[in-house]
């Protein structure tokens, strides 16, 4: 039943789009550094840097995403996400490249948390498993496309700054396709065995 309403649809997309956009920053940002001058140590740092804000942000999503609701922390996430691409793409100097890592980790913290928040929190919890077992296969197309679009996008302008703005571009839409998407009701004429209502 899940795969036949539109928001299935839309959050689907939206991961997958996601994992495009994630996987193309984290696979390309030390390349970027460095070809913008910052020095090999730097941009390794960064990696780093960046690990560390996820692992210590991941508490604070889960804290307000309690509180606000999944759905609107997620979309916050998501802006956040956003703006630490931009800060990597533009970033000049040592505390550039750590600035924007930084930020850049936290979105994904709250990212890779409030994904399966959202899913659970639409549809339940009974058939989770089936519904994130078909999302998943389009979210895996994402993760392979993300870092090979960015090199491509490399190769033919020869530098990563085309490659941010598609990424950029993506996450916007992800903001959207997520703004759309709201929880779908149970279909009445389903057996109750089978609803999309959340488990209790």
């Amino acid at each position: 039943e899940a795969v036949r309403t539109l928001t299935f649809w839309l959050l689907t997309v939206m991961i997958s789009l996601n994992a495009v956009a994630l996987t193309g920053v984290t696979f390309h940002m030390v390349p970027h550094f460095t070809d913008i001058g910052i020095t090999s140590s730097v941009a390794a740092r960064s990696v780093s840097v960046a690990t560390f804000t996820q692992m210590a942000s991941v508490f604070v999503w889960g804290f307000m995403a309690d509180r606000l609701g999944p759905k609107r922390v997620l979309l916050a996430c998501l802006l956040n996400l956003v703006v630490g691409t931009l800060m990597i793409a533009n970033a000049h100097g040592d505390l550039g490249s750590y600035a924007g890592a930084s930020v850049f980790g936290i979105g994904m913290g709250g990212n890779g948390l409030l994904q399966e928040v959202v899913w659970a929190d639409f549809y339940g919890r009974k058939y989770l498993g089936s519904i994130r077992g078909v999302a998943m296969v389009f979210q895996m197309i994402g993760n392979a496309a993300g870092s090979l679009l960015a090199a491509y996008l490399y190769d033919i302008t020869g530098s990563y700054h085309e490659a941010f703005r598609v990424i950029e571009g993506a996450l916007l839409v992800s903001f959207v396709l997520l703004l759309l998407a709201k929880k779908p009701r149970p279909d009445p004429a389903v057996r109750d065995g089978s609803s999309l209502a959340p488990a209790r």
